[in-house]
């Protein structure tokens, strides 16, 4: 199984290396096919609960205003924009826009789009490994139940740890 991951991140690196690391705007899109129901991935996404179990340590929602904590001591408040059951949510994050597409492909099956705006040039390639690492965390924990992340704050992106 951790070789298939790796095959996996291999393969979706080199294509998007190709066509969107060398694209100047300030945009990422990025699609991941899931064995998950729409209502599972989006229930994953848009609550605390959800989102602990495969991004960050803690979420906290409030005034649709979410906190993440992050293993590094990081803290991010991020502004929901729009929530549309079992479709779609939309957060400001990290000085940028990200929104979340669920695309029914089947009864137990559907395909996330995330599109990311706005990104800084300077933060492009951070932005798009981190999402990268996020999805396929998301599929891991949505299609399989085995969160991926480490938790452990000395092994974190700033120390070049592969880890949400």
């Amino acid at each position: 199984m951790p070789l298939l991951i790796l095959l996996i991140i291999f393969q979706v690196n080199q294509k998007v290396y190709e066509t969107e690391i060398m694209n100047p705007n300030d945009q990422l899109h990025l699609k991941i096919k899931l064995s998950s129901s729409p209502e599972k991935i989006y229930e994953l996404l848009s609550t605390n609960h959800g989102r602990e179990k495969f991004w960050v340590e803690k979420s906290v929602e409030s005034n649709k205003i979410v906190t993440f904590y992050f293993p590094n001591g990081a803290i991010e408040n991020c502004r929901i924009l729009k929530k549309v059951e079992e479709k779609y949510f939309k957060i400001e994050y990290f000085n940028s826009l990200v929104e979340f597409k669920i695309i029914r492909h089947s009864e137990k099956e559907c395909i996330l789009e995330l599109n990311n705006f706005n990104i800084p040039a300077a933060d492009r390639f951070e932005q798009y490994a981190g999402w990268v690492s996020v999805l396929l965390s998301l599929k891991a924990y949505a299609d399989f139940g085995i969160d991926l992340r480490n938790h452990h704050p000395d092994y974190t992106w700033d120390q070049h740890f592969i880890d949400n």
